[in-house]
């Protein structure tokens, strides 16, 4: 009784195993879509103006609803083991506003455990605040460095 006693437990932990595979969630190849042209057109005015910094900028993701505009970039990525550095920038226009803000962060995406992180004022690295897709854009920026 005993062989089947052993046989039985490493089936159920062979299912229970696989079972477990196959309930996670499906490795996503997110990628970020090709920069609208009006996104273009900004971000070459905010560059001629001085308001960005030069830089061979890609294009992540941009949204626009009745309170704002936004449109995310990064540049300069650098792997350093684990992880992978790079500027971040946030280009941003409230509604009612005329004038665009630019906002440049140092930032780093923490490939194994897919968070991004921010270098603040001090040197510091901190969480950014995540979102859905958080982990995809983190995969995609590891596998770009």
């Amino acid at each position: 009784m005993l062989p089947c006693s052993g046989w039985l437990r490493g089936s159920l932990g062979s299912l229970l195993l696989l079972s477990g595979l196959n309930a996670l969630p499906a490795v996503a190849d997110w990628t970020p879509d090709k920069e609208p042209a009006d996104w273009r057109l900004v971000r070459q005015q905010l560059l001629s103006s001085g308001q960005l910094e030069a830089a061979d900028w890609v294009f992540l993701d941009a949204t626009r609803n009745e309170k704002v505009q936004a449109a995310e970039y990064l540049s300069d990525l650098q792997r350093r083991g684990g992880s992978v550095s790079f500027l971040g920038a946030l280009i941003l226009r409230r509604n009612g506003q005329t004038d665009w803000t630019v906002r440049a962060i140092k930032m780093r995406a923490l490939c194994e455990q897919g968070v991004l992180q921010q270098n603040d004022a001090s040197g510091s690295w901190r969480d950014y605040p995540g979102r859905p897709g958080t982990t995809d854009r983190v995969r995609w920026i590891c596998n770009q460095a």
